[in-house]
């Protein structure tokens, strides 16, 4: 429950029964009708920036235009689904970084071959096939692209062109965007040992410890980093906005050894609190409560992690009110 108002509810209402809504004091940045809007980060940034899309608003990155052999190559769920994530902060200051650099980040020395023969990779392997099988066309993936979900292809070269275009695309945006929406969605991460680099999906989309190591980022780390990717994008579009959100979905699991519930509520406590502090340093950066929003059982289909279509839709009105005004 929401309500748009000219100063927050700042006390708690005790009366028996009573419901708390959250008070959003409209920011007024002026109509997005006409606007670019660059949506990153997990997968609720996916689902903010169809949303969005649906309603008639200028959405990036324009991922649907990537094309590519399916019998070939496979980029996530395209061309049905453009699931193209970055789970982490760090994940998307990578992204960032990798468009502004004079040459990518994402070098095709750091992506893996799969072709490497041991009793792992073998496993995972026929693992990465029967996903591809499932997905798209039939074809013996032989290379990875680790900093994107699900990027597997049957040559390196094709592999490295298909990364290009990824970046292209995300560059495309970031350079046009007149608004970016920056979804925080976990705070562990695996980091590949030979680049340093944060993986989206690791070996064959299995963690393989000999090739990444576990981080599990601070609230400093993520201070850190989401300040490092707002200076980027000031680099890139000096007049757009930033708006930093926290996601409502649950990790589906943790690489600690506790229980997943108490993992995530640390994991989104970290980066909610990160969230202020970034807001409290930059201006033009504003934090939206899509994680608040969402905290009914209601918000969330049968799996308990997944927000419903019509959640999310809910969630973008209540934005849209509050970034235009009302």
């Amino acid at each position: 429950m929401f309500e748009i108002v000219r100063h927050h509810r700042t006390k708690w209402d005790a009366s028996a029964g009573a419901e708390q809504p959250i008070t959003l004091v409209p920011i007024n940045r002026g109509p997005l009708a006409g606007k670019k809007i660059f949506t990153v980060g997990s997968c609720f940034a996916l689902e903010i920036r169809h949303e969005l899309a649906a309603l008639g608003y200028d959405t990036f990155p324009k991922y649907f235009e990537i094309e590519f052999d399916p019998t070939k190559a496979m980029v996530g769920k395209l061309p049905e689904r453009d699931n193209i994530n970055h789970y982490s902060i760090a994940s998307v200051l990578q992204e960032i970084e990798n468009i502004a650099a004079p040459k990518p980040i994402f070098s095709r020395e750091f992506f893996y071959d799969l072709s490497l023969q041991d009793t792992v990779t073998r496993q995972l392997k026929r693992f990465v096939k029967s996903i591809v099988s499932s997905n798209q066309g039939r074809f013996d993936a032989k290379w990875q692209d680790p900093f994107r979900k699900q990027v597997y292809a049957t040559e390196l070269n094709l592999l490295e062109a298909l990364s290009n275009e990824i970046s292209e695309k995300i560059r495309e945006g970031a350079r046009n965007a007149d608004l970016f929406v920056i979804t925080l969605g976990m705070t562990e991460v695996w980091a590949d040992r030979k680049s340093g680099l944060v993986v989206c999906n690791s070996y064959g989309a299995r963690v393989d410890e000999h090739l990444c190591e576990f981080v599990d980022l601070s609230v400093g780390d993520v201070v850190r980093m989401a300040g490092d990717a707002i200076r980027r994008i000031r680099q890139l579009s000096p007049r757009a906005d930033v708006v930093l959100t926290v996601s409502p979905v649950p990790l589906q699991r943790t690489a600690k050894s506790e229980s997943v519930v108490t993992a995530n509520s640390l994991s989104k406590a970290k980066q909610r609190v990160a969230a202020a502090e970034v807001c409290s340093q930059f201006e033009n950066v504003f934090y939206f409560p899509s994680f608040e929003l969402s905290r009914d059982a209601d918000f969330y289909v049968q799996d308990g992690r997944h927000v419903a279509r019509a959640k999310v839709s809910h969630i973008v009105e209540c934005f849209l009110r509050w970034y235009q005004g009302g």
